[in-house]
């Protein structure tokens, strides 16, 4: 006869089980022996997925995926103990949109009387109204809320004071006070990241945080589309003087005031632009003053647009003397930018092409035949501290072999060079042996990773 170890646990042990659940399945465990019948009703953490809940159902019924789904979610809050209640997590896209909003303002207020310290909110649909007490929730620590472009509007004053962690994905603004009303409320706020980042008659973004360590503004998806809705911001003002990680996805606005602190590890700059910007002189200095706010940074990706932003800079670039790690996307012909980069980075030690040296499907009829790797200029950092270089999607043109060349001859101190290669089987004797040419140091530094068509 098989032994019930798991029932043998303690309690507290069954309990901490359950609450890494989905309420769906901590709730199912109740037909297992008499000893789970009530445990789920201990739980401290609430998950509820309307898409786990009625997977069963007619994808048309939302009549009664909304009835039963909110009876579920009623049902639970009244039997639990909401005094114990931490972290109340609840997605519910697939339901009707009536339910979200003649529920979700309910159930709230519900728990937020309680001491709740965690709320992760997707919904479908509008909610008419929040209670006030979500923004003025003294206990609350950790607030997420996704809407699918809702236009969020806080009526009042936002006094969140224990809050570490706020999310807001999908999400309309259009107070451009609001998110400075947002800063003032949460003074240890700590984390702030706004996906797919929409505002619309706002023309100016203000962030000042004295705790912020992690800033993240877009998520590089959906920034697009929604920067021709609204257009460029005319000023952008953040201060954070114990920021750490930095995600900007944007178009570029009129102006910038950054200012952080040392402590900076890692930024992440990926800036919408378009050919008109390149016409506008006074651009010039809002390019400056972008990267001069992450001029402290350790570690920094620029995608390929924010490459474009570089070249926008007429003036000398600011001196990213702490960078180490730089990681680049692929612009049409980035080349002289990044000698400029290399030369404003002394000691860089880690440089990688993410998307490779040009676009894939170019040939090397496609290149800019302009000698910029045979001038005689060598950034400090490469005969210095440049260690490691990795090149994504290598494709074999003359130019890649010119560009990698220059990198062998010139890098004093370069231990490794990666490459993954993507191309047919035919071309790859072809390269090694183009690579040969390059004399005695590709084959102590050279890595192939090939990755072949």
């Amino acid at each position: 006869m098989a032994i019930d170890r798991i029932s043998s646990l303690p309690d507290e042990l069954l309990i901490n089980v359950l609450n890494i659940l989905p309420t769906k399945y901590a709730v199912i465990t109740s037909i297992l022996s008499r000893k789970w019948g009530n445990l789920f009703k201990e739980v401290t953490h609430l998950d509820f997925d309307d898409s786990l809940l009625f997977n069963s159902l007619s994808v048309f019924d939302h009549e009664k995926r909304c009835v039963s789904f909110r009876a579920f979610v009623c049902k639970m809050l009244g039997c639990l103990k909401l005094a114990n209640l931490i972290s109340f997590r609840i997605r519910c896209t697939a339901t009707c949109e009536g339910c979200e909003r003649e529920s979700v303002g309910l159930w709230l207020s519900a728990i937020l009387s309680h001491g709740i310290q965690e709320i992760d909110l997707c919904i479908g649909g509008t909610p008419d109204v929040f209670p006030h007490s979500l923004f003025t929730c003294k206990t609350l620590c950790i607030l997420k809320l996704n809407f699918v472009f809702t236009i969020l509007n806080i009526p009042g004053t936002v006094c969140l004071p224990c809050l570490k962690i706020l999310h807001l994905q999908q999400v309309t603004v259009i107070d451009e006070d609001l998110i400075g009303r947002i800063f003032a409320g949460c003074p240890l706020l700590e984390e702030f990241n706004w996906d797919s980042l929409t505002w619309y008659d706002a023309r100016q973004l203000s962030i000042s945080a004295p705790s912020l360590r992690k800033l993240k503004l877009g998520d590089g998806k959906y920034f697009e589309s929604s920067v021709f809705v609204r257009g460029a911001m005319d000023s952008v003002a953040i201060i954070a003087p114990l920021l750490q990680s930095f995600y900007y996805s944007d178009k570029l606005a009129k102006s910038y005031f950054i200012k952080t602190s040392n402590y900076l590890v890692e930024a992440h700059v990926d800036i919408y632009i378009d050919s008109c910007d390149f016409k506008d002189s006074s651009l010039s200095h809002a390019a400056r003053d972008l990267i001069q706010g992450v001029s402290n940074v350790k570690r920094l990706f620029l995608s390929a647009d924010g490459i474009k932003a570089v070249t926008l800079v007429k003036d000398e670039l600011p001196i990213l003397r702490n960078l180490t790690t730089l990681k680049i996307g692929c612009s049409t012909n980035p080349h002289l930018t990044l000698l400029r980069l290399l030369g404003s980075a002394p000691n860089l030690e880690e440089l990688t092409f993410s998307e490779g040296l040009f676009h894939v499907g170019l040939t090397d009829k496609d290149t800019v035949q302009q000698d910029y790797w045979g001038r005689g200029v060598v950034p400090s950092c490469l005969k210095t501290h440049l260690k490691v270089i990795e090149i994504e999607h290598f494709l074999g043109l003359k130019e890649e072999l010119r560009i990698v060349e220059y990198f062998l001859s010139n890098g004093h101190a370069l231990e490794q060079l990666i490459i993954h290669k993507w191309m047919g089987r035919k071309a790859k004797f072809k390269v090694r042996k183009q690579f040969k040419r390059l004399g005695r140091r590709w084959n102590k530094c050279v890595n192939f990773n090939e990755l072949f068509l």
